[in-house]
């Protein structure tokens, strides 16, 4: 049974103590990576510096921005070359990008199966 705690907050009782079960604060929040520790402030920090959206080889920029509208064409999706994408669901755009991944994928062990 839930009892109210003793500062109020709601939180429930320890079954083993009569004091309020610790909850950790959002900056104590903590994950774990490559088997260390890390606060919530190092994962933000880290996602900050990700440049992952960059092509590895800058002329293949324009390819692979058409490359996304034909993925999408084949979807069913009715985008244009340069419109906005902000009025669909994160689910379409994503189906996108794992659409692309999987003919990646394809060309990739067509290409080292020969």
């Amino acid at each position: 049974m839930a009892v109210p705690g003793p500062a109020g907050d709601g939180l429930p009782l320890s079954p083993q103590a009569d004091h309020a079960v610790p909850r950790p604060a959002a900056v104590d929040i903590m994950r774990f990576h490559n088997g260390r520790i890390l606060t919530m402030w190092e994962v933000s920090a880290m996602a900050a510096g990700s440049k992952s959206n960059q092509p590895v080889v800058k002329s293949a920029g324009a390819a692979l921005d058409r490359f996304k509208y034909e993925a999408a064409q084949e979807l069913g999706l009715n985008v244009q070359p340069g419109s906005y994408w902000g009025d669909l669901p994160a689910r379409q755009c994503g189906a996108v990008g794992g659409h692309m991944v999987r003919k990646l994928i394809e060309v990739a062990e067509q290409h080292l199966g020969q």
